[in-house]
């Protein structure tokens, strides 16, 4: 059981992926993953991130779902952000 759901160098990964598309799936299988971690996202949450995940037209979009879920965990959300708000 993992105790980090992601690092930033799967969000560097994310970040270089050559379609929207490959970015998508990357997240995708990173909120997925998340269920068995030590410290899982919630179910609403995570489907709530899918779902935006899904909305993202481009790979910088994917990206900054990826760093607001990062700041999130270490406690440091970005204030313009509605991750939040749901």
């Amino acid at each position: 059981m993992s105790t980090v759901n992601f690092t930033v160098s799967q969000i560097k990964e994310i970040e270089s992926a050559e379609s929207v598309a490959v970015a998508r799936a990357l997240l995708a299988n990173i909120i997925e993953s998340s269920a068995s971690s030590k410290k899982p996202i919630k179910p609403a949450k995570r489907q709530y991130l899918l779902n935006q995940t899904r909305r993202a037209r481009t790979v910088v979009d994917v990206a900054a779902i990826a760093y607001n879920m990062l700041l999130a965990g270490e406690g440091l959300r970005s204030l313009d952000s509605t991750y939040f708000s749901k």
